[in-house]
C-alpha cells in the first residue's frame, strides 16, 4: 500500500511540476517542494523497509530527483523573466 501512495506521489509532483512549467506562480512552488519532500521522505522508508532493494530505489530516485529538478529550475527561471518584464 506503501509503495502505491509512494508512486502516486511521485508521478503526480511530476505532474504537477511540469503544469507548474506552464503557468508558474509563487504559491505554486511551495506545493511542488511540498510533493518531491514527501517523495524523497516516502522512498527513504521504503529503502529503510527493504534495504535489499536500495541499488534499484536509488537509481530511480536520483533520475526522478533530476527530472523535477528541472522541471521546477526551468519554472523559476520562466517565473523570474516573466517578473523582470513586468
Amino acid at each position: 500500500m506503501l509503495v502505491l501512495l509512494h508512486i502516486m506521489i511521485a508521478v503526480g509532483s511530476v505532474l504537477y511540476a511540469t503544469l507548474l512549467l506552464l503557468k508558474p506562480s509563487v504559491k505554486s512552488f511551495g506545493l511542488a517542494y511540498g510533493l518531491v519532500g514527501l517523495t524523497l521522505l516516502s522512498g527513504s522508508y521504503l529503502v529503510w523497509l527493504e534495504p535489499a532493494y536500495m541499488v534499484s530505489a536509488c537509481a530511480s530516485g536520483l533520475l526522478y530527483l533530476g527530472i523535477v529538478s528541472v522541471l521546477i529550475a526551468a519554472a523559476r527561471h520562466r517565473r523570474a523573466n516573466r517578473v523582470s518584464l513586468i
